[in-house]
């Protein structure tokens, strides 16, 4: 993804969410996890037609008649409006990363920390807990803690932790020893 799309990502979570520069409340709590689900909602119903939305032969009328048939009553709601934007701009593609820097912002909002997990296979849960913990003390924060499974990683794991940057896997540790053996010759 290049850079210029994530900057924008962050600006449509931003305007989205509504909840930057506030102080956590219940009542902006709930709104921003109610406008969070409605997009993710969105999002999911408009995944089996997003290389139909994408295209670019068709036009934004055609494209805004598909997204109203597929999302029904919820077109008008502001899940239904930012993915109607997203199409009027040609940016629908950024859907996804959206939806991450709104989940993001959420934590943020909430003070929990977030942290990212890749490996090759899913984690035992007790492994998750504890790495859980670890970074929970280590930070004095909730922790959120996100699994992905890559099939990119041949062993091991990644941890990203806000700047942190963990890498257990495989092929980190061969490249930190190729590192090691041109540094000796």
């Amino acid at each position: 993804m290049l850079n210029t799309d994530r900057i924008l990502a962050e600006r449509y979570s931003k305007a989205y969410m509504g909840i930057y520069g506030k102080s956590a409340d219940r009542d902006d709590e709930t709104a921003a996890r109610r406008r969070l689900e409605s997009l993710r909602k969105a999002a999911e119903m408009l995944l089996p037609y997003s290389n139909i939305l994408k295209h670019p032969v068709l036009g934004i009328n055609v494209k805004k008649e598909i997204l109203k048939l597929i999302l029904g009553k919820e077109f008008e709601s502001p899940s239904g409006r930012l993915a109607s934007l997203l199409l009027e701009k040609n940016r629908f593609a950024l859907i996804d990363e959206i939806i991450r820097r709104c989940e993001k912002a959420l934590n943020e909002f909430l003070g929990i920390f977030e942290v990212q997990i890749q490996s090759r296979y899913p984690l035992p849960e007790n492994e998750l807990k504890r790495i859980k913990s670890i970074f929970s003390a280590a930070c004095g924060q909730k922790i959120a803690l996100r699994e992905e499974v890559s099939q990119n990683i041949i062993g091991g794991f990644q941890i990203k932790a806000g700047e942190l940057a963990i890498d257990a896997t495989v092929s980190g540790r061969l490249a930190a020893r190729k590192r090691a053996v041109r540094e000796i010759i």
